[in-house]
């Protein structure tokens, strides 16, 4: 390999492993952004039990 086609080479190797790393930061923010909504979720879920509770404990009082 000459000089003249080890930079391209380089250089493509470097795009490549930028990709990469682009693609595993994404997947690992996807990953993140996942853990938060099903966390929301389950803290959504233990509000909705608890106002269920509220109001059957403020039928059962009437």
């Amino acid at each position: 390999m000459t000089t003249g086609q080890l930079a391209p080479a380089l250089a493509k190797a470097g795009l490549a492993t930028n990709e990469k790393a682009s693609m595993e930061n994404e997947i690992s923010e996807h990953k993140l952004m996942s853990e938060q909504r099903i966390g929301f979720v389950g803290v959504a879920a233990e509000y909705h039990e608890k106002q269920c509770k509220r109001s059957q404990n403020a039928r059962n009082q009437q």
